[in-house]
C-alpha cells in the first residue's frame, strides 16, 4: 500500500471535514542563557514541546451549514477529543480555538482553521495512585466503557430473523475461538457448565447485550478469581489470553445493503471487538500480579499488550473508549516498569568447558541456588553434562 491510500478522512469527535494541507508543529523547549563577555551562549534544553496540529480546511456541501454547526458543538465540548489526522491517524487533542468562515462568494462551502495540541497520553497527568491500584482501577474503568460501547451498538430487537440467527453464528464461532485457547481451564467441569448454560441461554442473552457482556468475559477470565484486586495469573494464562488479541481481524463481514444487513454487520463487528477489548483489558490486568522470571520476559510482556493497544487505538471511533485506553496503556507502562526495575536481565552465556549443572551454578553465582533455574530456562536433558561451547541463557550474573 502507497502513502497515497494510507491517509485518512479529516475529522475531529467524529465529524468530517477536508483538508488539503495538515502541517505538525513541534520541538524542544530551548533556553538559551547569555552571559557578559562570552560569545558562545549555553542552551538549555528543557523539555519536549507538545506536537500543534494546525488545521485549515473546508466543509462543501448542500449540507455545509449543518456539517459546521456539528463541528462548532465538537469544538466547544469539554476535554480532549479524537482528531483523525490525515497523516498520523487517530490523536487525542485540545483545541483551544477556531474560526468558521461562511462568504457571500463561496457558495456551498465553508471554511475551517483551528489548532491544537496533542493531549497527554494518560487522563490522570500525575497519578498519586500506586501502581497497583492505578492499573486496577485502569482496566476497570476500560472493561465498563467497552461494555457501554458494545450495548449501544449491538441490536437484535425489532430487526428479522436472520439478524438474531447471524448474532448466534457469531457468538458460536467466538465460544469454539474460546474453547481452542482456555486449555487450562477447560480441564474444571464448573468451566464445561458455563459454556453449557451460556450455550443454552443465548436467545435470552441476546435481548440483554449488558448480559451477554459479562458472561462472554466470565468465559476469558475464568480461574483468575473473582476480586479484581486479588487475582491468581500465571505466565500460561497471559499467554493464553494474547491469543485472542487479534481474533476476527480476518473474518468476512456480512455484506450491508439493507437496515437489517447493516445492523447484522454492526452486530458482528461489536462482538469481534468485545473479545479483542476484553482480552485486552484482561492481559493488563493479570499482568499486575504475575511474577516475572526477568526483566527480559517482563519487558516483553509489556511490549506484547502496549503493541495489541496501540493496535486497537488506531480503530476506535468513541473518545470515551480512546482516552480510556490511552490510560490503560500508560498504566500497563508506569506498573510492569516498576515491577522490572529490580529484575536480573538475561544474556547469553557459552561455558568455557563440559560441565555439570552445579559446577556452571557455582561458576556464575558462586552458589547453587540457581541450578534449577539454569536447567528449565534452557531445557537441558541431562544437567551431568553441559557441553562447552553450548550457547546458554542465563539470568545477568554481573
Amino acid at each position: 500500500m502507497g502513502w497515497k491510500e494510507k491517509l485518512q478522512p479529516a475529522s475531529f469527535r467524529g465529524v468530517p471535514f477536508s483538508v488539503e494541507y495538515a502541517p505538525v508543529i513541534g520541538g524542544r523547549n530551548i533556553v538559551i542563557h547569555q552571559f557578559p563577555g562570552q560569545d558562545n551562549p549555553h542552551n538549555e534544553d528543557l523539555s519536549k514541546k507538545p506536537r500543534e496540529f494546525p488545521i485549515d480546511g473546508f466543509i462543501v456541501g448542500e449540507n455545509f451549514v449543518e456539517q459546521s454547526e456539528k463541528l462548532i458543538s465538537a469544538f466547544e465540548e469539554a476535554g480532549p477529543g479524537i482528531l483523525v489526522h490525515p497523516w498520523h491517524g487517530r490523536v487525542l487533542v485540545s483545541v483551544p480555538d477556531y474560526h468558521i468562515g461562511f462568504g457571500a462568494k463561496d457558495g456551498r462551502m465553508c471554511t475551517v482553521s483551528f489548532q491544537c495540541i496533542r493531549a497527554t497520553e494518560t487522563t490522570t497527568a500525575i497519578s498519586k495512585e500506586d501502581p497497583f491500584s492505578r492499573l486496577v482501577n485502569a482496566s476497570q474503568n476500560a472493561n465498563a466503557v467497552s461494555k457501554e460501547s458494545f450495548t449501544n451498538k449491538f441490536v437484535v430487537s425489532g430487526y428479522p430473523a436472520h439478524v438474531s440467527s447471524s448474532a448466534i453464528n457469531t457468538i458460536n464461532t467466538i465460544q469454539k475461538i474460546i474453547k481452542t485457547v482456555k486449555v487450562q481451564a477447560l480441564k474444571s467441569a464448573e468451566y464445561n457448565q458455563l459454556f453449557t448454560n451460556f450455550s443454552g441461554n443465548v436467545n435470552n442473552l441476546l435481548l440483554s447485550p449488558g448480559g451477554l457482556v459479562d458472561t462472554l468475559s466470565n468465559l476469558i477470565v475464568y480461574n483468575f478469581g473473582l476480586d479484581p484486586y486479588s487475582y491468581t495469573a500465571t505466565i500460561n494464562d497471559l499467554w493464553e489470553i494474547v491469543a485472542l488479541f487479534n481474533i476476527g481481524n480476518d473474518w468476512q463481514i456480512i455484506s450491508s445493503d439493507t437496515p437489517s444487513m447493516i445492523q447484522a454487520a454492526t452486530n458482528q463487528i461489536a462482538l469481534r471487538d468485545l473479545l479483542q477489548n476484553t482480552a485486552i483489558i484482561s492481559a493488563a490486568r493479570i499482568s499486575v500480579d504475575l511474577s516475572y522470571s526477568s526483566y527480559n520476559e517482563a519487558i516483553l510482556i509489556r511490549n506484547k499488550i502496549t503493541d495489541a493497544i496501540d493496535s486497537k487505538l488506531e480503530t476506535i471511533s468513541e473518545d470515551k473508549l480512546f482516552v480510556q485506553f490511552l490510560e490503560l496503556k500508560a498504566s500497563v507502562v508506569k506498573n510492569i516498569e516498576f515491577k522490572a526495575g529490580n529484575l536480573s536481565r538475561l544474556q547469553n552465556y557459552i561455558p568455557r568447558q563440559t560441565m555439570s549443572s552445579l559446577v556452571l551454578s557455582h561458576e556464575l553465582y558462586g552458589n547453587i541456588d540457581m541450578e534449577s533455574d539454569i536447567i528449565n530456562r534452557n531445557n537441558i536433558r541431562n544437567p551431568m553434562f553441559i557441553g562447552g561451547e553450548s550457547t546458554l541463557e542465563v539470568l545477568s550474573y554481573e
